[in-house]
């Protein structure tokens, strides 16, 4: 069973076929994952919230002729096509009689995994949560990333140029030099910006921001 935090995040699948995407459907009901069925992209795409929705199960044929279609089957733009639907978001590739190219191609599209029709209901399942799980992961991070953002953001210019600095692996006596100004000064600086996000150390400062994706701007 899926966290109970997660359970009111919704599943969808996307099938040319009523009856699999029915199948689908119950199979994950039975698991207390709230699904969505759609039949076409502009459904999902008018459905699909970057919030709510944790995993896409998508029929495989269908993806690459909607990709051919709008994007000229170029591997290079598969995300345009998710991207276009409020993603990304995690998904399961689902395909009658696959080929071993249809499942490396599709692997490197990115994946979580690619399952053959009918399908097993467990190894659906599981596939399922892993998404689910990567997707609340994702969320967190991104919640977090905001959250550093925000307080990257109160930084004045002389905290921004410092912080830069610290990450250049500069010391006090160094970053003193390069603004020309006194070691208790820089000090005073470098206090300030550890404080303003909220960490104790350069080595905490240093791992806060490139965790999270950060570029300092001066």
């Amino acid at each position: 069973m899926i966290d109970s935090s997660t359970i009111r995040s919704v599943v969808h699948i996307l099938d040319s076929n009523a009856m699999q995407r029915a199948l689908i459907a119950k199979a994950l009901s039975a698991e207390t994952i709230e699904t969505k069925c759609h039949n076409s992209w502009e459904g999902l795409k008018n459905h699909c919230s970057p919030t709510g929705s944790s995993c896409l199960v998508l029929e495989y044929n269908y993806f690459i002729e909607a990709q051919r279609r709008e994007y000229n089957g170029s591997p290079s733009t598969c995300g345009l096509l998710l991207t276009e639907c409020g993603l990304p978001i995690p998904f399961v590739f689902i395909a009658d009689k696959p080929t071993i190219s249809d499942v490396v191609r599709g692997m490197r599209f990115g994946a979580i995994d690619f399952l053959e029709k009918p399908i097993c209901n467990p190894a659906l399942i599981k596939a399922v949560q892993t998404g689910i799980q990567k997707r609340s992961q994702l969320r967190k991070q991104g919640l977090q990333s905001a959250s550093v953002k925000a307080l990257a953001d109160q930084l004045t210019k002389r905290e921004r140029e410092t912080m830069t600095l610290v990450l250049e692996g500069m010391s006090i006596k160094q970053i003193a030099s390069q603004f020309g100004i006194g070691l208790q000064t820089a000090a005073k600086h470098r206090a300030r910006l550890l404080s303003k996000m909220n960490v104790r150390s350069d080595a905490q400062l240093v791992q806060l921001i490139y965790s999270n994706n950060l570029t300092p701007v001066s």
